[in-house]
This record gives C-alpha cells, sequence and structure tokens, in this order.
C-alpha cells in the first residue's frame, strides 16, 4: 500500500500562475496558510469524475469566495460544475503553492497560500448534466495502473495524488 512516506509527490508548476506546488498529505486544513481554492476527487469503480472547463478536462475546482469556508466552496463548486451532491468527504491534503513571480495572473493571491484536495465518501450524481456557470460538460474517466486518467494530459503531480488516492481508499467509496 502506497503510503505518505514511500509515495513520492513531485512539485509542480502552473506558468500561468507563475506557482511552484507541492502536495502536503494532511487530516486538517492548514489554518496558518490562506486557503484560495478547493479541488475534489470523486471516483466511483475506479472512475474519476470529471468536468469540462474552459482551460480542459479537470477534477472540479474553483475558487473560495469571501466569508466562505472550505467546506462550503467544496460542496457549490462540485454541485456548480457537476451537479453532484455531496454527502460525506474527507481531506486528502493540500496543494501548497509559492508564487515564486507576481505577473497580472496572480496578483490577487498571496505569495504562500493553500488549495485543499477532498476525496467524496458519499455522493449523488444527478441523472441530466445541466450547463452550470463555466462547466460544459462532465464524465467518468478510467483511472490507469500509473494514475493517469484516460485521454486525458495530466501533470506527474496529479497522477501520484490520484494513484495515492485510489490505494488508501480501496473499498470505502462508491
Amino acid at each position: 500500500m502506497l503510503t505518505p512516506n514511500n509515495t513520492k509527490f513531485p512539485s509542480d508548476f502552473w506558468e500561468k500562475t507563475q506557482n511552484k506546488l507541492t502536495f502536503k498529505v494532511s487530516k486538517s486544513l492548514p489554518w496558518d496558510i490562506r486557503m484560495t481554492a478547493i479541488k475534489c476527487i470523486i471516483i466511483r469503480n475506479n472512475k474519476i469524475l470529471m468536468t469540462k472547463v474552459p482551460r480542459g478536462w479537470d477534477i472540479p475546482t474553483g475558487h473560495i469566495e469571501e466569508g466562505e469556508t472550505p467546506e462550503d466552496a467544496l460542496k457549490r463548486e462540485v454541485f456548480e460544475e457537476t451537479g453532484t451532491i455531496l454527502h460525506s468527504y474527507t481531506l486528502l491534503g493540500y496543494l501548497h503553492s509559492v508564487k515564486i513571480k507576481e505577473n497580472k495572473e496572480n496578483k490577487k493571491y498571496p505569495k504562500i497560500s493553500a488549495i485543499p484536495i477532498f476525496i467524496a465518501n458519499k455522493f449523488t450524481v444527478k441523472k441530466k448534466f445541466e450547463k452550470l456557470h463555466e462547466a460544459t460538460d462532465r464524465k467518468f474517466f478510467k483511472i490507469l495502473d500509473d494514475g493517469s486518467v484516460e485521454n486525458q494530459d495530466t501533470s506527474l503531480l496529479m497522477k501520484r495524488i490520484f494513484l495515492y488516492t485510489l490505494t488508501q481508499t480501496r473499498g470505502l467509496l462508491n
């Protein structure tokens, strides 16, 4: 079984926002770091639910609005992007983000921030998909043995996170 100690989580670099990201396995939110967004991994039968947004296919992701808790943002964003209602979820960890260079894309964000990643334990996917906000479609994609997602360009960091999620939650998810 993969554990945080024997799974290597490589760093990632988001060119557009000039942020270096590392993944931290954690059972609690980092209250000493500003959380700017959330991500949610929704898995059923070794398939991951993704949503089609302007940047391409991705797991449900969204910004935390002013006065909103990460959990409230999680439920709102997942519903807005996929039509999925979360009944139960668990924190997997968070992306620790460091702004390398300020630009117009990242100006409003702090130098150091966090993006919690949750796993949906129990959920209901509405039968009919309704386009809400920027999401135009949703689909379950197979997760391959290396953690990549079928027909998707997935960063090495996210592959490792998906693989770690599968090994840690086998038998616990829908």
